[in-house]
């Protein structure tokens, strides 16, 4: 007789569990996430809808289109071979610690305690300065949306104080917060609805704003026009500098890649799961983008 699912996923949390006792590293935590729920996770946290409209106006600011459409296919080129390496990485070392333990493994006995305090030291500051500016963002969109409504009412919009903006970023992260205590299934479920909103959403966007826009400009303004007199009129009058600047646009999109690469240790089949969930991020970041 075959195997059941179950059984199935019992041989394969023992092969998980198995490999990580190999490298000196003792499993601790339960493994509950498909491959697919990994790559929702790299979806969501890169959230290709919030990212790409938090950072839109610095690239038409600096650059114009032709840094915003050539400097996403040369950044994502090399995101792109990024998460292959990373993807390599993870497939021998599909622990909860990332990139904290795989400096641990590489650089060496004598500088590998240093090297894995500054990549998890950094790693940390990272996660709460992105977190911060991702809520910072929800809570704008939600006075956006807002002041949206009371304009399709026909109605005054509430005016919305600093404070009260901020209280609605506390409110945000509360609710982050309190998901994230909910326990793994929730989770999982939040991240697979997120990760595939963002793609539908960036669909919608790409099929309708172009219906609905009154004046479209020429091939040749998209892919060729540099612009620099926003950039000349806040100070900035290198091209290469400005051009530099435009970037941050691909730059602040694709930040998220690495992260189903710590949930290693609760996905089953990590070693293939995880560099999937990588690679697949990536690319569908840049096409969806």
């Amino acid at each position: 007789m075959g195997q059941t699912p179950a059984g199935d996923a019992q041989l394969t949390v023992q092969a998980d569990d198995h490999q990580l006792r190999n490298l000196g590293y003792q499993p601790v935590l339960h493994r509950c996430w498909s491959g697919f729920a990994a790559l929702c996770i790299v979806l969501s946290s890169m959230s290709v809808l919030t990212s790409v409209i938090a950072s839109f106006d610095v690239a038409l600011t600096y650059g114009g289109p032709a840094v915003a459409v050539w400097g996403w296919i040369a950044v994502s080129a090399c995101v792109l071979c990024v998460s292959l390496n990373m993807a390599e990485l993870s497939s021998a070392f599909p622990t909860s610690g990332g990139m904290y333990y795989w400096c641990f493994r590489l650089v060496g006995a004598k500088h590998a305690h240093f090297a894995s305090w500054v990549a998890g030291w950094l790693n940390m500051i990272a996660q709460l300065s992105g977190n911060a500016a991702q809520t910072a963002l929800q809570a704008d969109l939600t006075v956006t949306l807002v002041n949206m409504v009371c304009a399709y009412q026909g109605i005054d919009p509430p005016q919305f104080s600093p404070a009260a903006v901020y209280g609605i970023y506390c409110g945000w992260t509360l609710a982050a917060a309190v998901a994230n205590s909910l326990g793994d299934q929730l989770n999982i479920i939040l991240n697979q609805v997120g990760g595939m909103l963002n793609l539908v959403g960036a669909v919608v966007l790409a099929v309708v704003l172009p219906a609905v826009a009154t004046e479209h400009q020429p091939a040749s303004y998209v892919f060729g026009h540099f612009e620099t007199a926003q950039a000349e009129a806040v100070g900035v009058t290198s091209p290469l500098y400005i051009a530099v600047l435009g970037l941050l646009l691909p730059a602040w999109a694709y930040t998220g890649l690495d992260s189903a690469e710590y949930m290693s240790e609760e996905t089953l089949g990590a070693t293939t799961s995880q560099p999937r969930a990588i690679i697949l991020g990536c690319v569908s970041m840049f096409v969806f983008g």
